[in-house]
């Protein structure tokens, strides 16, 4: 499907600060620890909404022997990077927090968004909007785990407004998410009323 943008499209590659980095290689199954040293962004700290980021609450600690702490800067996160599952359905969450010593797993490619140019919120939105889809469905690598390279990635094209159209995307994506809270706290409010009427019935 040809879509005709009024804005300007670019690639990935000449809106990121550095070259894409993937996440940090677990080996075998994440064994948290309460005393660990490094926080570690997991596929289920992902959230789906309609501002798709990173849910940093309960993010599970790991412990990095001292003798591997040198090679893990390359893997940590930074306030507004974009961190891009890249197997499976891949979808771009946004990191908004400032912990210090946070890596995500190798699930995700890390990507640094330019942001003289380019709004961070508003990357991680287009880079998960239906016209983008194809390109990365018909791009997917492997069989039993497909997953987007980095190569391809970096060639993706986006359209890329001046900053001014970027901020009234985010608010207007920012009004609808505070809608939908509000409307998700209505209805627990609704439903725990008719469950207390209908208690009293019995």
């Amino acid at each position: 499907m040809m879509l005709n943008f009024q804005s300007k499209q670019v690639k990935l590659s000449n809106i990121i600060t550095t070259p894409i980095q993937t996440g940090f290689q677990v080996r075998g199954k994440v064994q948290p620890d309460l005393r660990g040293n490094y926080k570690l962004i997991q596929v289920k700290d992902t959230v789906r909404s309609t501002l798709y980021h990173i849910k940093t609450e309960n993010l599970d600690k790991i412990s990095i022997p001292e003798k591997q702490i040198k090679f893990m800067k390359k893997y940590l996160v930074q306030k507004n990077d974009i961190l891009y599952l890249s197997k499976l359905n891949p979808r771009a969450f946004l990191y908004s927090d400032t912990f210090e010593n946070t890596a995500p797993m190798a699930h995700f490619y890390i990507l640094r968004p330019k942001t003289d140019i380019i709004f961070a919120s508003y990357l991680c939105w287009v880079l998960n909007q239906n016209f983008i889809q194809p390109y990365i469905q018909k791009c997917l690598k492997g069989t039993n785990l497909p997953f987007i390279s980095k190569e391809v990635l970096m060639n993706l094209k986006i359209p890329l407004p001046n900053k001014a159209v970027q901020k009234k995307i985010i608010s207007l994506l920012e009004l609808r998410s505070q809608e939908k809270e509000i409307q998700n706290t209505i209805d627990r409010k609704k439903n725990r009323l008719i469950n207390a009427i209908l208690n009293k019935l019995l």
